[in-house]
């Protein structure tokens, strides 16, 4: 299972600071569930599946 990195989980904080998105939004962008999004964020989901780990990759590729 892919890890999410510290580094990872502060980009996307940071990218989703300067949007001024909800949690509610950023998930129907990713198409992934705010549930997860949320353990993503507070560092509790650090592994994760690759259809997530690969949603907010392409999120965060596209905005950079």
């Amino acid at each position: 299972m892919p890890v999410i990195s510290n580094d990872m989980a502060k980009a996307i904080k940071r990218q989703r600071g300067e949007l001024n998105l909800k949690v509610t939004d950023l998930a129907e962008q990713t198409n992934l569930s705010r549930f997860t999004l949320y353990r993503v964020l507070n560092g509790t989901g650090e592994y994760v599946t690759d259809k997530t780990y690969n949603a907010l990759n392409e999120w965060l590729y596209q905005k950079l």
